[in-house]
């Protein structure tokens, strides 16, 4: 599969679910990402989990995420390293996520949310986009201003773990933020690691 063919197959297969979701074949009862000690969790959810969406915004916005960063990253690799680095974004955020969720809350208690989305694949992406162009230019919505790509990833970063672990969270309680975190490890542990293989390789 061509690299283009492969990004455009992740945003159309996010998408199309989601559709299927809105009439009315809700895969999320066995499909969403259970927590560690709840009784519903099953092996294949680690990575269907990826591919789900809470509601329209919560898509367009990782869609966005995943069009606007992924491609210039896409450019920079090769099909397979893309697909790795998008699933694995996906699986070890949501493991992130769920690990620490059983660190915070008591073993008696068995906690009832569940974790869906494609945020850290997409944070995987915006971490290694950060890492292949660490000083482009990128703004936010409404600020006069632009940050470079490596501070503005390390700001979102602090900030979601602050979030985490202050309870205090700007865009409200049901944001998955240490999944945000583990795909950003995960885009910038991949990518630095085929860095140091390309630059071994060239020597």
């Amino acid at each position: 599969m061509k690299a283009q063919h492969f990004f455009y197959a992740m945003i159309g297969l996010n998408t199309a679910l989601f559709l299927s979701q809105l009439m009315g074949w809700d895969m999320r009862p066995f499909a969403a990402l259970y927590p560690l000690n709840h009784p519903e969790l099953r092996w294949w959810q680690w990575f269907t989990h990826i591919f789900l969406h809470e509601n329209i915004l919560h898509l367009l916005l990782n869609m966005y995420a995943i069009y606007f960063f992924g491609a210039p990253v896409l450019a920079t690799m090769k099909t397979r390293k893309f697909a790795l680095l998008y699933l694995l974004g996906g699986l070890i955020g949501g493991a992130l996520y769920n690990l620490v969720l059983a660190i915070q809350t008591p073993a008696a208690y068995v906690p009832h949310s569940q974790i869906l989305g494609a945020s850290g694949a997409a944070f995987a992406i915006l971490a290694a986009f950060a890492m292949r162009f660490p000083n482009a230019p990128l703004g936010i919505m409404f600020l006069p201003f632009e940050f470079k790509a490596k501070y503005f990833v390390m700001a979102i970063v602090a900030y979601e773990i602050f979030a985490t672990f202050s309870g205090v969270s700007l865009f409200g309680s049901n944001i998955a933020h240490m999944a945000h975190v583990g795909g950003a490890i995960v885009g910038c542990l991949l990518t630095w690691l085929w860095r140091k293989r390309h630059i071994h390789l060239v020597k």
